[in-house]
């Protein structure tokens, strides 16, 4: 009889992570690959996650051509798959969102993709890069690593689109930014003033901005602070 697959919960991987975030929502890790591809099984994840293979020869039978340059995957809750590194030593990122959370964004928008895909297009692959080099920087900000980690969910989800023209809701988030210059900020304070989804506001301030929203919350520390009486 064949033996179980494993299920994994959220954030777990064949792997050992080199380091860890917990954020509002999503959990973020880079792990090294402590299996062999023959020592991998079929299994399963209870998140939805992205998977950014940063070293090593990645293999994945996720939907999408194949390209040059690191392997990018997103795999929903609850998909079989066997993806694996060829050999032990290989690293990756994982980008995990919670059964729940996962919904909760893809119901904000118009839904999400059902299966495994390999994300080629360059606005993921700047966004799972970025998000790499921040986590392993190990001092980034928590509004800069959620913005980053939303604009690549935006990846696998289909918000609603703000068309052509700038949205008025980016000036009401701008302008809180200036004004709360000195409080701790997260995406969801940002989306609940601007009166979007979070997911909505990432992907609009990488649009309209050219930045993630904790580029403009680093920004805000050259802003002056109101003269005080």
């Amino acid at each position: 009889m064949a033996s179980p697959r494993t299920a994994f919960s959220q954030g777990r991987f064949y792997g050992a992570p080199t380091v860890e975030r917990q954020l509002p929502g999503v959990r973020l890790a880079h792990l090294e690959a402590t299996k062999r591809a023959e020592h991998v099984d079929e299994h399963s994840h209870d998140d939805a996650h992205f998977v950014l293979a940063t070293h090593g020869h990645y293999i994945t039978t996720a939907a999408g051509p194949e390209t040059e340059g690191p392997v990018l995957v997103f795999n929903p809750p609850g998909v079989v798959h066997r993806d694996r590194f060829v050999d032990i030593g290989g690293y990756f990122l994982a980008v995990s969102f919670g059964p729940s959370d996962w919904r909760a964004l893809a119901n904000a928008g118009r839904g999400a993709a059902i299966d495994a895909l390999r994300l080629t297009g360059p606005a993921a692959r700047r966004a799972a890069l970025r998000l790499t080099r921040s986590l392993l920087a190990r001092d980034a900000e928590t509004l800069s690593l959620e913005g980053l980690s939303l604009e690549l969910a935006a990846q696998a989800l289909t918000p609603a689109s703000d068309g052509d023209k700038r949205p008025p809701w980016l000036d009401r988030a701008e302008t809180y930014l200036a004004d709360a210059f000195d409080q701790p900020i997260s995406v969801a304070d940002l989306a609940e003033i601007a009166g979007v989804h979070p997911v909505h506001l990432a992907r609009g301030y990488r649009r309209w901005l050219g930045a993630a929203p904790g580029d403009r919350l680093r920004a805000r520390d050259g802003w002056s602070a109101p003269p005080t009486c």
